[in-house]
C-alpha cells in the first residue's frame, strides 16, 4: 500500500501551530536563543580579539617573535 506524503506548507503550518500551543517547546526555544545569541557573538568577535590582543593577522598561526 503506497504511503501518501504530507505537503510542505500544511506541515509547516502544523508545526507552527504546535510550537504556538506548546509552552514547553516555547520555553525550550527561548532558552536556546538566550544561550545561542551571546555565544555566537563571542565566536564572531574571536578574530578581533586575536588581532588586537595577540597581534595576529589572518595569515599567521603564531604570534610574531
Amino acid at each position: 500500500m503506497p504511503r501518501s506524503s504530507e505537503r510542505m506548507l500544511p506541515a509547516l503550518e502544523a508545526s507552527t501551530r504546535f510550537v504556538r500551543n506548546s509552552a514547553r517547546t516555547r520555553r525550550l526555544l527561548y532558552r536556546l536563543s538566550v544561550f545561542d545569541v551571546p555565544s555566537s557573538c563571542l565566536w564572531a568577535l574571536l578574530p578581533v580579539i586575536a588581532h588586537e590582543r595577540l597581534g595576529l593577522s589572518s595569515s599567521q598561526t603564531d604570534s610574531p617573535t
